[in-house]
Order: C-alpha cells, then sequence, then structure tokens
C-alpha cells in the first residue's frame, strides 16, 4: 500500500511539471558544401511565427519550440528561400535537420571590366618581386571632415609631394 501511494504521488506530481521544449537543430551549408553563416530561420506553426533564429559562424542553428507541427523557412541573401513544411516534433527530443540552400538563378555575376579613377598610382609602385615601404607627405594639414568623400587624387593631388623611398 505504502509503494502505491508514493507511486501516485510521483505520477500525480510529474503531471504537474511543465513539458521540457524540444528542439529543431542542424547545419547550413550551399551548392558548394560550405557553411552558411548568417542564415535567418523562422519557425511557423500555422501562420503564427513560434521561434526564430540565425545560423552561427559553424551555419549551425539550434530552435527551442514546444511539441508540435511547425513549417521552417530558411532565408540567405543570394539564395532560393526554403519552406519545410510539416515538421514532427515529438516532447523532449532534438529534431535535427540539415539544410542545403541552393543559389539564386536570378543572382547575377558582376565584373568589373574598366573603370574611369585608377585605384593606385602606377608611377609609384615598386618594382615587381620587392617590397617596398611607401610613405606621402603633404604639404598642409587634410581637410576637414564633411560628410562627403573626396577622391584624393583630383582635390588634393596639388598638395601631395613624391613619395619617398625608404
Amino acid at each position: 500500500m505504502k509503494n502505491y501511494l508514493l507511486s501516485l504521488l510521483l505520477l500525480c506530481a510529474a503531471a504537474h511539471l511543465p513539458a521540457q521544449p524540444s528542439v529543431l537543430t542542424g547545419k547550413i551549408t550551399d551548392d558548394y558544401g560550405e557553411k552558411v553563416v548568417g542564415a535567418t530561420l523562422k519557425v511557423y506553426q500555422g501562420e503564427i511565427l513560434v521561434g526564430r533564429n540565425i545560423s552561427d559562424v559553424n551555419g549551425t542553428y539550434r530552435i527551442p519550440v514546444e511539441p508540435g507541427t511547425y513549417t521552417l523557412e530558411v532565408m540567405y541573401a543570394g539564395c532560393v528561400t526554403q519552406n519545410i513544411p510539416d515538421i514532427r516534433v515529438r516532447p523532449n527530443t532534438s529534431h535535427e535537420l540539415d539544410l542545403r540552400l541552393k543559389f539564386s538563378p536570378d543572382m547575377k555575376r558582376v565584373v568589373v571590366k574598366e573603370y574611369k579613377t585608377p585605384l593606385l598610382d602606377e608611377e609609384h609602385l615598386p618594382p615587381p618581386g620587392k617590397t617596398e615601404r611607401v610613405s606621402f607627405d603633404t604639404e598642409e594639414d587634410p581637410p576637414p571632415a564633411t560628410g562627403k568623400s573626396t577622391p584624393l587624387n583630383k582635390k588634393h593631388k596639388k598638395s601631395r609631394k613624391t613619395p619617398q623611398v625608404q
């Protein structure tokens, strides 16, 4: 009789404990198998957003959820958004779901073929294979910050001396 009462007491106590949240977890990679850092993950139950997270530096994610059925939405710039419906999560479990994001077919490659202002002054570069330290002296103080960018090779070209090689 004593064991029966003790079992009944433990059963009633367990029924009043809050359920431990389950976890959606996994790793996100791209078409090349590289980890995807900073992908946005959203968990929906029906139309209601119930959880969200961002993939970490290893491409992994972890989203605590209550037991139920969910849709996982995964977004990343330059990739096709994925919606994974009907993910059934059981109580006190870790549901692992690894995902591979596909690059967007609308993503266009940008190749710079021509530029108007040279990025380097080729006259003052050291010869190939030789590393030198180059310093520039100015005859006047730099202009005050105005919030506007001004290319140095246009407005202040006259205030520069010839670089001195050390």
